[in-house]
């Protein structure tokens, strides 16, 4: 099985390499001659077997072949170059690889690249408003020299070049043809019963994980009883019924004989129904006038009746974890439930911002460790009866959206797990579709699309929404979307939505300079597509392209819509996706009363105090900063910030003496005198960060007592007399500065031995 790399990543023996995840900053961490990456090529073992996770090809992987072969050109020139000491050839290494950084960023900002990567690379738009074209042209700057990375990459290692139309006519040949959507029963006969509700239950094998490979709904009818028939009903295309029967069939085992009395379901190939192992019968396709034993037949009838229960999808949930991941109590017997559990401890747990420093001071930090304990987990032998497919993919979903950095610890995984003989399905190669997807890769889609061909694997509506994603030009995107139609891809419910979410994006974006009714194209889209098209992440799109156009009125009446009909529920990207379109300060405030559910997250600060910092408002950043420290949601640019306004310059802009002369203000004066004391003359270990502690622990248990909006409010209009004061030139005494210093209470909560609240005392800082 390949999953994107050659044999040079084989990580079987060699497990601690997690260890070593590269600590540099995010913009040069993915190059390929960093020292992680010559590192990791180097513990590659000639002696071993080649890796069959080694035939596809993506770009995070194939940087490791590149680096490898840097660093023996850099080895080269070191040894034709005199003898030094260690030191000097430490330096050396080092400068080495400053140098190929360089170089690589060089010929990443110059090279232009070809035409087969056009359509991966995100049109620069010119919007009326200057800072959405910004925006626009960033996005396109980035998307065109991840392109060049990957032309470069595919250039050194000499690899033939792929376009679209070749990766869209592969899909098209191995895509069958989808008829009308069927509805069946499927009877099975009570001798097999017993077997199948034990087996369509277990963690691997339930019906979610059936249903969801083959995109086939399944209902349990009837048959709820030890000694009754089972009566499942199975509703989808035709390959989605068939391939589903074909599954529940081999999964049950005790089934000898399998009888369509419906003709609309085409199973001739008496072949699909041999034993797929030693250990497995041959199943015997029932003709006219054959018969079996009815306690091990399974018999497909029409679809006559309502079903009864749905199989439902095992749900974990985010939660928050105060300790450290490696902390996490393990299972005291490993079982294949008990393991799925504990991966969900990883995967799940999210670590507040203000616990990441105390819990993770040095090496790995929360994202590695867990990375690490994975690997370690799916490498274990003794581990190897407890794992399971449905942990597998959690755990490659989890490391898949942490970024490239951790894509080799992916497929070190995968590869452990095919040593394991354990099957990696069409979901599970999904994963690594949809991460090259993300990453603007059509070299390593391409291969594993082939490879998932190889294992006999169809294309998934997943799979055709990846490549639909991918695709950034308008034009290909419908010439796409019509192919997709013509093959009978839109009988499929979910390629239906995904059409129905690229459309309503491109309508938008290509409808610009027109007035286009947004109540008009919902419900001309709803007539086209159905109402499950719109989803959160759609509503976001739309929500950016229609700021962007600055329609903040049509975004409004979108979000209106969405309202009243319940269809969605904006998330915490709907109110940072409305602050970033939005110029009025008082605005900005009013979103956050429109969903009080939500509260602001870590962007919502960092969007606000950004705003604050350049129109130069002290209460507001007073007010920011501190509900950002006792919510846990401050950032390091905040921070950063803050502790550079703390230290004296000599030469100060107008914008940076002005808020440093309110910055008692801002920071509180108190605590600038008492941190002061303890750190003198402004030294370098003082900074936001001990403010903070401070902060902390003078307020104990106590937190706001008034709601972030309204406090900003407040401020909002303490700030505009302020400047109202500077304009005049006004000179500002220190009874006037307390009165325009904006107060905020907090308030503390006694409580009698039964736990109920007695009163409330208030305390203003």
């Amino acid at each position: 099985m390949s999953l994107g790399v050659k044999s040079l990543w084989r990580a079987q023996s060699r497990i601690s390499l997690a260890h070593g995840f590269s600590l540099v900053p995010r913009e040069f961490r993915n190059l390929p001659f960093s020292n992680t990456s010559q590192a990791r090529c180097r513990f590659s073992s000639s002696t071993e077997p080649s890796s069959p996770v080694g035939v596809l090809e993506s770009w995070d992987s194939r940087k490791y072949e590149i680096g490898e072969r840097a660093d023996r050109t850099v080895q080269d020139e070191a040894s034709k170059s005199p003898p030094h000491s260690a030191s000097a050839n430490t330096t050396s290494t080092s400068s080495s690889t400053a140098r190929g950084r360089l170089s690589l960023r060089r010929k990443m900002k110059t090279q232009v690249p070809s035409s087969r990567a056009t359509p991966m690379i995100k049109p620069a738009i010119q919007y009326p408003n200057r800072r959405a074209s910004y925006r626009s042209l960033r996005k396109h700057v980035v998307s065109t020299r991840r392109q060049a990375l990957h032309e470069y990459n595919r250039n050194a290692l000499d690899k033939p070049a792929n376009d679209w139309r070749s990766t869209l006519d592969f899909m098209i040949r191995h895509t069958p043809k989808f008829g009308e959507v069927l509805d069946f029963k499927v009877g099975i006969g009570r001798g097999a019963a017993v077997e199948a509700r034990a087996t369509l239950s277990e963690l691997d094998t339930n019906l979610w994980q059936i249903q969801q490979k083959h995109h086939c709904k399944i209902r349990i009818e009837s048959g709820f009883g030890d000694d009754e028939s089972l009566v499942l009903s199975l509703s989808g295309t035709s390959v989605s019924v068939r391939e589903s029967l074909l599954e529940l069939v081999r999964t049950v085992g005790k089934v000898r004989a399998v009888r369509v009395l419906d003709p609309a379901l085409q199973l001739s190939s008496p072949e699909l129904w041999k034993g797929s192992t030693q250990d497995q019968l041959p199943i015997q396709l029932l003709r006219d006038g054959e018969f079996a034993a009815e306690d091990e037949t399974v018999t497909v009838y029409g679809h006559t009746a309502d079903f009864v229960k749905m199989a439902q999808r095992p749900k974990h949930k985010f939660y928050e974890l105060t300790t450290r991941a490696d902390e996490i109590p393990q299972p005291a017997l490993w079982t294949k439930s008990s393991f799925e559990q504990y991966v969900a401890k990883l995967v799940f747990a999210r670590v507040p911002t203000h616990l990441h420093r105390s819990l993770y001071p040095v090496g790995l930090d929360h994202q590695a460790t867990v990375v690490h304990l994975l690997t370690m987990l799916f490498s274990s032998e003794n581990l190897r009866a407890a794992t399971s497919t449905t942990a597998l993919k959690m755990a490659l979903r989890f490391i898949h959206s942490r970024g490239p950095i951790f894509r080799p610890a992916a497929r070190t995984i995968a590869y452990q797990a095919e040593l394991q003989h354990l099957p990696l399905d069409a979901e599970a190669f999904q994963t690594f579709l949809s991460s090259a997807s993300r990453a603007g890769d059509l070299e390593g889609f391409n291969s594993i699309l082939r490879e998932m061909h190889k294992k006999g694997h169809y294309m998934r509506a997943e799979t055709w929404t990846s490549f639909l994603s991918m695709i950034r030009d308008t034009r290909i995107k419908y010439y796409i979307m019509r192919r997709m139609r013509s093959r009978g891809l839109h009988r499929l419910q979910p390629i239906l939505e995904e059409l129905g979410r690229q459309k309503a994006v491109l309508d938008l974006e290509c409808h610009a300079d027109t007035e286009m009714g947004i109540q008009r194209l919902l419900h001309a889209q709803d007539r086209q597509y159905g109402s499950s098209w719109l989803d959160t992440i759609t509503l976001n799109k739309m929500i950016d392209v229609l700021g962007a156009q600055g329609s903040l009125g049509a975004c409004h009446e979108l979000l209106d819509l969405v309202d009243r009909s319940h269809r969605v529920r904006p998330d915490h990207y709907t109110l940072n996706t409305m602050m970033t379109h939005t110029r009025s300060i008082p605005q900005k405030i009013a979103l956050l009363s429109r969903w009080p559910e939500l509260g602001p997250d870590a962007v919502t600060y960092q969007q606000l105090f950004q705003t604050a910092w350049k129109q130069r408002l002290p209460n507001m950043l007073r007010v920011i900063w501190r509900y950002g420290v006792f919510t846990g949601l401050t950032s390091s640019k905040m921070r950063h910030t803050l502790t550079m306004l703390m230290r004296p310059e000599l030469t100060l802009s107008n914008n940076r003496a002005f808020l440093k002369a309110w910055e008692d203000v801002i920071l509180g004066r108190r605590e600038l005198v008492a941190g002061r004391l303890v750190v003198p003359n402004n030294a370098k270990g003082f900074g936001a960060v001990q403010l903070m502690k401070q902060y902390m622990e003078d307020a104990g248990a106590r937190r706001p007592l008034v709601g972030l909006e309204t406090k900003l409010m407040e401020a909002y209009n303490l700030d505009m007399r302020i400047h109202k004061f500077n304009r005049e030139g006004a000179e500002i005494s220190p009874s006037m500065r307390e009165s325009l210093t904006i107060d905020i209470p907090l308030e503390i909560k006694q409580t009698d031995k039964r736990g109920t609240a007695q009163s409330i005392r208030r305390i203003w800082i």
